[in-house]
């Protein structure tokens, strides 16, 4: 018998966060290794009126209160707990349709920071890990730099935060990407430092078959905490084994709900 399933929603709204668990939930979204802002969807059942309230209001596109909404999703299993699969702003907020009692949370990475407005003006001489550095303080988020420090003439911007980590992907020539309150810098098509081997074959996970992709290959697979984005996969597949060999993950769409149901991780790679 498969370990039981554990989705944990915490919500948080201006710094205030409560986690809600043993609900019907179900998410659906994606992420990528560009300053592409990764998406999310999460439906929530059996919220009581109070809590469904408070968060149509304050998520209403007429609300001019500069507060932070924003969600955390943990997922796992019983055994092993659980891990951060999903850090996004609340972006708009809907009743499901009856009979269901709940909300749908529409969510997008670092919507927020798009409101916030940020001026830089950099010395002569800039190297790009400060750049970087300085972006991520501007997004209100963790910086992982991996890629060989140099310096940057001139640098400026006027703007959105989020919009700033678009120019520093342009700057550095790098993957540049958001993952769970993390500016990652690394270079382009490989694996972030330190990240732990997924290996997927039909004993740990594989759904179906893989597909070779003009970039690499993709492939299906029960959720698991390893696969991120920018991390290492390593695949072995018996009916298509032309694709074996590593890959490093730079899109992954899941699509989670808490009880009977999807449990699924898809990701798209490029082959190292």
């Amino acid at each position: 018998m498969m370990d039981p399933r554990v989705v944990k929603l915490g919500i948080e709204v201006g710094g205030d966060i409560k986690f809600y668990e043993g609900l019907s939930i179900r998410a659906k979204g994606v992420k990528f290794t560009s300053p592409n802002q990764g998406q999310c969807t999460i439906t929530i059942l059996n919220l009581n009126s109070e809590t469904r309230e408070y968060l149509m209001r304050v998520a209403n596109p007429f609300n001019t209160s500069n507060e932070r909404k924003s969600v955390i999703l943990e997922v796992g299993r019983e055994s092993t707990g659980t891990s951060v699969l999903y850090v996004g702003d609340i972006f708009r907020v809907y009743p499901t349709e009856k009979p269901d009692i709940g909300l749908e949370l529409k969510c997008i990475t670092g919507n927020f920071n798009k409101g916030k407005l940020v001026s830089r003006s950099g010395q002569e001489l800039s190297t790009l890990s400060s750049i970087a550095s300085g972006v991520a303080t501007d997004n209100g988020l963790g910086l992982s730099f991996e890629v060989p420090d140099r310096n940057i003439a001139n640098y400026t911007f006027t703007g959105s935060a989020n919009a700033q980590i678009v120019k520093l992907a342009e700057l550095s020539d790098s993957d540049v990407y958001v993952d769970n309150s993390i500016l990652y810098v690394k270079p382009a098509g490989k694996p972030k430092t330190g990240a732990t081997v997924r290996v997927l074959n039909k004993l740990t996970g594989m759904i179906g078959v893989p597909k070779g992709t003009e970039n690499g290959v993709k492939v299906s697979m029960l959720f698991d905490s390893v696969s991120q984005i920018g991390s290492l996969l390593s695949l072995t597949s018996e009916i298509n084994p032309v694709l074996d060999g590593d890959y490093s993950i730079y899109k992954l769409e899941f699509d989670i709900t808490s009880r009977e149901g999807p449990f699924y991780l898809h990701a798209e790679a490029n082959r190292i």
